[in-house]
């Protein structure tokens, strides 16, 4: 069977992982896709803590149990470890990427991509491995096309009205109930408030919502409104 993939908004990251596994990719024109590389973001909270007279306590069993702590300064062998192990697993997203693009990947037309975006600081542009494609860069739908990233231009309901016309098809949506949706139904029953908050309903939906933006956020976009 053919899996077919159609972007709307942002397939990056993650999502590109998971869509590179698809025969086909389709997209927008304002579509974003790409970020193929790997990272990790943290707040060194040391001098805060100090700030306010806060003496912190932490016990462990296992010498890197407690790699980047944010609360003590960061050391030496720590980072190599992370380091380390953000390479393999970029190394392993490539890889992925490799095995579901094959010869659809334009590398030497990405690179191009990539120094043309970057004249405009009139310094010269050292070219690297994977430059403009496996380095983090993202693309809009046209572009994306260009490098290899997608297959064309559609969206799925033009795509099954022109190729799946004599067919019957079965569309499978599952609505997803807001953090505002939550709290109005704080305002029934009492037994459905007592499950809300033994599931923890409103904390993984409020951990959801700031997860979203702050994904969404990456690209300079708002999530869309469900």
């Amino acid at each position: 069977k053919t899996c077919i993939c159609f972007v709307e908004d942002v397939c990056a990251s993650g999502g590109y992982f998971i869509a590179s596994a698809c025969d086909k990719i389709y997209c927008d024109e304002s579509s974003i896709l790409g970020s193929i590389g790997v990272i990790r973001a943290d707040f060194k909270l040391k001098n805060f803590v100090q700030q306010f007279g806060i003496e912190r306590r932490i016990l462990t069993a296992g010498q890197c149990k407690s790699q980047l702590d944010p609360f003590v300064d960061e050391k030496p062998e720590d980072l190599v470890m992370v380091n380390g192990m953000m390479e393999k697993l970029h190394r392993q997203f490539i890889d992925v990427v490799k095995r579901g693009r094959g010869e659809r990947l334009k590398e030497d037309v990405a690179a191009q991509m990539q120094k043309v975006a970057l004249a405009p600081l009139n310094a010269p542009v050292k070219e690297y491995e994977g430059m403009g494609m496996f380095d983090g860069s993202v693309y809009t739908g046209v572009d994306a096309v260009e490098v290899g990233f997608a297959d064309g231009i559609d969206t799925v309901e033009e795509y099954v009205a022109r190729e799946c016309s004599d067919m019957q098809v079965f569309v499978s949506k599952q609505p997803k109930t807001s953090l505002l949706e939550l709290l109005a139904g704080l305002g029934q029953s009492a037994s459905l408030k007592a499950e809300m908050f033994d599931k923890g309903a409103l904390v993984r939906s409020a951990a959801e919502v700031v997860t979203e933006y702050e994904m969404w956020g990456q690209y300079g976009l708002l999530p869309p409104r469900s």
